[in-house]
């Protein structure tokens, strides 16, 4: 993998509903820069919420691009274990579309999901991120990515107030 024509994904497991929508808009025309720029490879870590709608975009642009690729990089083998049924059917779609899934680690262990992060940072140029509120995780990791010289791109509008009820 080239690492300069690798982006990854980094961003919330939920999003609020109102934010849903401007946040595809964003993300679909991120990646697309991104490929107009020769990027040709995504990992993403396989999380519910902004890593499988991202991942999902870009199953959609492989019809249009068939030079690009979709990899997962997942944290352990068991790392769906608590997930409902229709949310690991939706991740197994997604990854008969990829061409590639890693496990960083094959057992659970307890620093599974930070050996993921910094895997993902590790093999990346460029990150997409949405900090849509504050998240300690999702900081360590734009600060690690920060250290490593990755190329920040963060598509959320800083409204973190938006509905929080939701």
């Amino acid at each position: 993998m080239d690492n300069e024509q690798t982006c990854i994904f980094i961003g919330h497991r939920i999003i609020p509903r109102a934010s849903i929508q401007p946040l595809i808009t964003r993300l679909d025309s991120a990646i697309e820069s991104l490929v107009k720029q020769n990027v040709t490879t995504f990992i993403s870590g396989g999380a519910l919420g902004f890593d499988l709608v991202a991942s999902a975009l870009v199953v959609f642009k492989k019809e249009r691009y068939r030079h690009i690729r979709l990899c997962f990089a997942l944290p352990c083998r068991e790392a769906t274990r608590y997930w409902r049924d229709d949310q690991k059917r939706f991740l197994q779609q997604l990854q008969a579309e990829a061409d590639r899934t890693i496990y960083v680690s094959e057992q659970h262990q307890i620093d599974c999901v930070e050996k993921q992060r910094r895997y993902l940072v590790d093999h990346a140029a460029y990150c997409l991120c949405a900090l849509l509120k504050p998240s300690a995780g999702i900081e360590q990791t734009l600060d690690y990515a920060k250290e490593r010289k990755v190329r920040l791109i963060d598509i959320a509008e800083r409204s973190w107030l938006i509905d929080k009820a939701e």
